[in-house]
């Protein structure tokens, strides 16, 4: 299987892998904040667009920086995402990752955004904003291609940013507890009662998310093999 989001993200680790990490962080957190922690550094280009938004629409009148920074803040955002480059501010912005993540899609961002750029410089604002927001996707979709096709070539496996993003929430609540961060996981492990008891927690607190979770091609690749590549996620993460 794959696993799902609680907002539909996909991940394509098998089940049993994906749940023996999370097994390790109880009780202090479960599947669905696990899940929530991923979605926000998923989506943390996207705040971080909106954060350098909002702070030139109230300091400047420039049209052209309205145009460039927030979608070049959006695309450095996903480099030090996808190269591990965190620093010691992560630690205080993780919870506003899940924040972002949890509230994301409801209009509560967007709205003041386009109310502020209508406020400042009218609809060519919004034409802006827009316009930024286009420059963001292609920027940042064609980094996330070429990302994963580079691991596919050298890892042999197609590994998208969400899978990453799950890594890195598990790990930065791993290092946070004190417990074992590291990727390896073994068949007893995969086996073993956190597991299970992880996977019934979600089921029986979260059915919706668990009746997401699908077969696909993916998970006909031994997972443990690709995962002895993932020691560039190593690195410590910050308190």
């Amino acid at each position: 299987m794959s696993v799902y989001t609680n907002r539909g993200m996909k991940i394509r680790f098998d089940t049993a892998f994906a749940f023996a990490l999370i097994g390790r962080l109880a009780p202090k957190h479960t599947a669905f904040t696990v899940f929530q922690y991923a979605e926000g550094i998923e989506l943390s280009p996207s705040f971080f667009f909106w954060v350098a938004a909002m702070a030139t629409l109230t300091f400047s009148d420039s049209l052209l920086l309205l145009f460039l920074i927030p979608p070049l803040s959006a695309t450095l955002q996903l480099l030090m995402k996808l190269a591990r480059a965190y620093t010691p501010l992560a630690g205080v912005a993780m919870p506003f990752f899940r924040l972002y993540g949890i509230l994301y899609g409801y209009g509560l961002f967007l709205v003041p955004l386009l109310v502020l750029a209508y406020a400042k410089m009218g609809f060519t604002g919004i034409g802006l904003l827009v316009g930024a927001g286009t420059l963001k996707s292609i920027l940042c979709n064609g980094i996330e291609n070429a990302y994963a096709a580079w691991w596919k070539k050298h890892n042999g496996r197609l590994i998208w940013g969400s899978e990453h993003s799950f890594v890195y929430a598990f790990q930065y609540l791993a290092h946070k507890l004190g417990v074992n961060a590291r990727t390896n996981v073994s068949l007893q492990e995969k086996e073993s009662k956190p597991m299970f008891d992880a996977l019934a927690r979600l089921i029986v607190d979260h059915p919706n998310v668990y009746a997401r979770f699908t077969k696909d091609e993916y998970t006909n690749t031994p997972i443990d093999e690709t995962l002895l590549h993932l020691a560039v996620l190593e690195a410590p993460l910050p308190d």
